[in-house]
């Protein structure tokens, strides 16, 4: 019999995201009716075109961004063995969150709300981007034998990338669910805002130096897998690249604690400390972990009942 628990799990990748959101754009717009002529809508637009342009000029082949309206996402995936992208991709989201709430200040508005997470997304997820170079790749061949003149191919090339557009990795990636989920969640999901806000689940042991971050705070959505908790980042000082990187998990390390049923598991070890009033258990070192093996949990826990 085919292992289908352990087929699935292998063809998981373990990434961290990040879901940036100009603050209150969404109060002030609606006091303009949403009607972007009125002229109460004037100050917010600004605001919007002035984080577009911040995130596109943060924007890069190894930092990719995707916008949609006053929000900005991006991923990397975390090598198994190492943390050198995860500590990249940290710097490269704080210094966007800097710039682009130094600018939205600037100009009268409040700055940026974003969270960074972890966890696990799907291979595969390019099937949209592959049919769109196979409709190119038509396109061209047509043209080369002469079935369709310049006139033509221009036209149907337009076509395809004006009536479907897709970022693979940001599909099934349960990373950018968990930082969208969380700072959607707003105020009443222990998010106020402006503020950056870091999973804790990427660090290694505690709070590094490098870091000044006010305390730690459980995070219990009533989709209980993604339970984790947060730290507000107010600095992150000068550091080693070697520093930084020591501090954080590696993909291995991040997988024992997310992959199911280590992660549902893991979310059962925090409920129960949140729930007996302790403030929650040690996200750092959850009981039973044990990150040099596979699972990195106790295996009598019981799952958490959907």
């Amino acid at each position: 019999m085919i292992d289908t628990q352990s087929k699935s799990g292998s063809t998981a990748i373990v990434a961290i995201a990040a879901w940036f959101d100009l603050y209150a754009y969404g109060s002030e717009i609606e006091e303009a009716c949403f009607d972007p002529a009125d002229y109460r809508a004037a100050k917010p637009l600004r605001r919007l075109r002035a984080f577009q342009r911040i995130v596109r000029d943060n924007s890069t082949t190894k930092f990719p961004t995707l916008v949609i309206n006053d929000g900005a996402a991006v991923q990397t995936n975390i090598e198994e063995r190492r943390s050198d992208r995860a500590w990249l991709f940290i710097q490269r989201c704080w210094k966007l969150y800097q710039e682009a709430t130094e600018v939205d200040r600037s100009t009268g508005g409040l700055g940026l709300r974003a969270v960074i997470a972890v966890g696990l997304r799907a291979k595969g997820a390019g099937a949209g981007i592959v049919a769109q170079e196979k409709e190119h790749t038509a396109i061209i061949d047509a043209l080369v034998n002469g079935k369709i003149d310049r006139d033509e191919a221009v036209a149907r090339a337009r076509k395809v990338r004006r009536v479907f557009d897709i970022v693979p990795t940001l599909q099934a990636n349960f990373a950018f669910t968990r930082a969208y989920e969380a700072e959607s969640s707003g105020k009443r999901g222990g998010f106020p805002g402006p503020a950056l806000y870091l999973d804790m689940m990427i660090l290694k042991d505690e709070i590094p130096e490098w870091i000044d971050a006010r305390p730690p705070k459980p995070w219990r959505p009533s989709k209980t897998s993604l339970s984790t908790s947060f730290i507000a980042v107010d600095k992150i000082t000068s550091v080693d690249d070697a520093t930084a990187r020591a501090s954080l998990r590696t993909g291995r390390e991040l997988r024992a604690l997310l992959s199911y049923p280590g992660g549902r598991r893991f979310c059962t070890v925090l409920h129960e400390g949140h729930s007996a009033g302790g403030g929650g258990v040690n996200l750092l070192k959850p009981r039973g972990a044990d990150l040099g093996s596979e699972v990195g949990v106790e295996d009598d826990l019981p799952p958490i009942a959907q």
